[in-house]
């Protein structure tokens, strides 16, 4: 298995997955997730792996894109607030049929390395209060919660 920057080439692979995680979302919060998936375009793919604000990252094995990781760099904005550039991950994700390899430990590691190149002070993202078995991979993985989102359902 090899971990490398995504290309225009993985574009169908990318939705693949996006498709699949969306799936998962929808299925759990169909309140917050239309049942349809709108896919970006590939121009729009294209652009967003060419984006200096963006790491892409692609798994891929026998030749196959069976993960990816994206990441998007932030800095904070409130005067309050450490003004110090973080890297957001938006997606890390496996192909269900993959999974249990350490393909997403190895994507995870991977942009952590990256994310220390770029002087990054630390990565962050969110997961679904649903999804017990995303929350104990990034517990593993040594993430801890920083904060929580509530809700209350009118």
């Amino acid at each position: 298995m090899v971990i490398r920057a995504m290309e225009t080439r993985d574009y169908r692979a990318y939705c693949a997955l996006l498709s699949e995680v969306h799936g998962m979302h929808a299925g759990n919060r169909p309140d917050i997730f239309k049942e349809v998936l709108v896919l970006p375009g590939e121009a729009d793919f294209s652009q967003m792996i060419s984006d200096e604000k963006c790491v892409c990252l692609a798994a891929e094995a026998d030749g196959e894109v069976v993960g990816m990781c994206l990441m998007e760099i932030r800095m904070p904005r409130a005067a309050h607030v450490h003004h110090r550039q973080i890297g957001y991950i938006d997606d890390l994700c496996v192909r269900s049929d993959m999974r249990g390899r350490g393909i997403g430990s190895k994507l995870y590691e991977a942009m952590k390395e990256r994310a220390r190149e770029l002087g990054l002070v630390r990565m962050e993202l969110m997961v679904w209060a649903f999804n017990e078995r995303a929350k104990r991979f990034y517990e593993r993985l040594g993430m801890n919660v920083r904060s929580c989102t509530m809700e209350e359902r009118l």
